[in-house]
């Protein structure tokens, strides 16, 4: 079973470097191939990607230890 990114749905991820520093995202939009979030109050669209088992996940940028959010985490 794929778990996907829900339009509205807000989603969170910790930091590599802080355990204590998390990082939560809002679902704007979505397409087949791409989301638009809601991250630290900018709006940016992202290609989706999947793990292997088919659960999607979201590159914030393209540097080492940027937030990674992965479907599977929505906040409580």
């Amino acid at each position: 079973m794929n778990i996907q990114f829900i339009v509205g749905n807000t989603y969170t991820t910790r930091s590599m470097c802080d355990d204590e520093c998390i990082f939560s995202m809002t679902v704007v939009k979505r397409t087949a191939s791409t989301v638009t979030i809601n991250f630290q109050g900018k709006v940016m669209r992202l290609k989706i990607r999947c793990f292997g088992d088919g659960h999607e996940y979201l590159r914030t940028a393209s540097y080492s230890f940027a937030p990674l959010f992965s479907a599977e985490r929505t906040a409580a």
